[in-house]
């Protein structure tokens, strides 16, 4: 065998021999590898944006919730915190929460416009009701004037007519010309009072109306991001990657429904699918909040228990 030969013959038992040195550490490691189901798998807190609201406390208590319902079915210790577990668990503060936050305020003020315009709406009402009482009231108290002034100057120009009035006709004209103007003075005063309630019953729909349109501005800026955020919203994922694993938490709109994020995670970590009853834990889309394993979430996870 010439020189080169021997030499590419060396390179190539060489590789060969690395070849099989990276396979025996790939057995090793997977065979080293807790079995999901089979041994009892760790996991630690790892980073918790404070924007969520919730201390690290908290967030274990929500982890140990999800584990939990995992492990009724089957009787089973599936997991545990450890220092360093190795499932990480991040809760990751981005677009998705921030448009839940932003959705929750909507809501409130939403709330609130719906609280103010009612006062007002019940406001305005008042006001109308006395307004029309209070028109009504001087349009009827009008009539009776004119008819008093008519009768005055019919009786004034019968006494002419009859060549001249006697000094009680004179007095008693007198009287009721005084008590006309006195009912006269007192219907102007209602009219400027009556025009000072129709501006309050003005301002009172200008209010009302206001507070309308900001309610609708508020529910048109909540469909839109409402909108936004269904296109694309995934709560969580379970990441494995170069031997380690991550739990990621996006997103959640109640302490019950992160239960339910970190619940659906886990089981991935426990390698059970999506599934396709949509009350499932495991089902790829959030439709409920509960916190209640689906028959189909039950057969998996003793199927990866090895449980008949």
């Amino acid at each position: 065998m010439n020189p080169e030969a021997a030499r590419s013959s060396r390179n190539r038992r060489g590789r060969i021999a690395v070849l099989l040195l990276l396979l025996l550490i790939a057995l090793l490691v997977y065979w080293q590898r807790p079995r999901p189901g089979r041994t009892t798998l760790t996991y630690r807190i790892g980073t918790v944006d404070p924007r969520f609201g919730l201390g690290r406390a908290e967030v274990a208590e929500a982890v140990q919730s999800a584990v939990a319902l995992w492990r009724r079915p089957v009787g089973r210790v599936l997991f545990r915190e450890s220092p360093r577990g190795d499932i990480v668990i991040n809760l990751v503060y981005d677009q998705r929460q921030a448009g839940l936050d932003q959705l929750r305020t909507l809501d409130q003020g939403i709330l609130a416009a719906k609280d103010s315009i009612d006062t007002l709406r019940a406001r305005y009402e008042e006001l109308k009701a006395d307004y029309e009482r209070n028109r009504d009231a001087l349009s009827g108290d009008s009539a009776a004037y004119n008819q008093q002034v008519a009768a005055f100057n019919a009786e004034s120009e019968a006494l002419r007519a009859r060549g001249g009035a006697t000094e009680a006709d004179v007095r008693r004209l007198a009287s009721g010309r005084d008590g006309l103007n006195g009912t006269l003075a007192a219907l102007k005063g209602r009219e400027q009072d009556l025009e000072a309630r129709r501006g309050a019953l003005e301002a009172a729909r200008e209010a009302v109306n206001r507070v309308v349109a900001g309610q609708n501005a508020q529910v048109a800026t909540y469909q839109a991001t409402a909108g936004a955020l269904t296109e694309e919203f995934d709560e969580g994922e379970y990441v494995r990657r170069l031997g380690r694993e991550t739990i990621n938490v996006y997103s959640f709109a109640s302490p019950q429904v992160l239960v339910r994020v970190l619940a659906h995670e886990l089981g991935h970590a426990l390698g059970i699918p999506h599934g396709r009853d949509a009350r499932a834990i495991m089902y790829p889309r959030m439709l409920t909040d509960s916190l209640e394993l689906a028959p189909e979430d039950v057969a998996a996870i003793k199927a990866v228990c090895g449980i008949p």
